[in-house]
């Protein structure tokens, strides 16, 4: 059954209204029908099961079961430097489509792109979500610098950043208890000041193989490693 967003279904609703991207994708690139059945998500853990009322102006749906699931245990959070938005965008899917809960996008020293585009980036989680059926929306989290991005995450108790050969593997690191985090640098890295900032304050530096990777490619594998195992 197709899965659609819808942010907000109280406890109380019995009929929900969706936006307009939504709707118009329903209507008209879809071509569902009143009376048609449909899944929603809030994005927060919860499962809807539906049937379209109306398609105009917005498609109503009234809502027939509800389910709701549990938050996905560990947190597991992807952190990066901005790098090219294109590939951003990319590694944005990529890592919602592995169950990232939380999603944190660094300037850094070495970062040649810092423009975030906030409402584009939401589009692309939302739509991740959907395509891969999944009913937790990560939390998107951007930062000036990265003293305002270890602040954030000091209560975080499996931190890691990646750095190259020489540390061990982030595999060998891993606890079995607690929310983890894998951090990786913008193309050009992070500086030899940033890596000694984070071990600083609490991060171990670890690394992901002996090839070198470019920086949406280290973060797949840092989260996959962490989601694994």
């Amino acid at each position: 059954m197709d899965l659609f967003f819808c942010p907000v279904v109280s406890e109380e609703a019995s009929v929900v209204t969706l936006d307009e991207f939504e709707s118009r994708h329903i209507a008209r690139t879809l071509r569902k029908k009143t009376g048609d059945r449909i899944a929603l998500t809030d994005g927060q853990g919860g499962h809807y099961s539906g049937e379209i009322t109306s398609l105009k102006p917005r498609v109503r749906v009234h809502i027939l079961e509800r389910t709701k699931h549990d938050a996905p245990q560990p947190a597991l959070h992807a952190a990066m430097g901005f790098i090219k938005p294109q590939r951003l965008e990319w590694a944005l899917e990529k890592v919602t489509e592995l169950g990232a809960t939380d999603i944190h996008l660094i300037r850094t020293e070495h970062s040649g792109y810092g423009s975030a585009n906030h409402g584009r980036f939401e589009k692309i989680l939302r739509q991740a979500l959907k395509q891969n059926q999944r009913f937790y929306l990560p939390a998107l989290h951007l930062y000036k610098h990265i003293h305002m991005f270890i602040a954030a995450v000091q209560a975080v108790p499996q931190k890691f950043v990646a750095v190259d050969a020489h540390f061990p593997p982030l595999a060998g690191e891993l606890q079995n208890e607690g929310d983890r985090l894998i951090c990786v640098g913008p193309e050009g890295g992070l500086s030899q000041t940033e890596i000694g900032l984070l071990q600083d304050n609490g991060f171990k530096a670890v690394s992901l193989g002996p090839s070198r990777l470019r920086a949406e490619t280290a973060l797949l594998a840092g989260l996959s490693i962490l989601r694994l195992l």
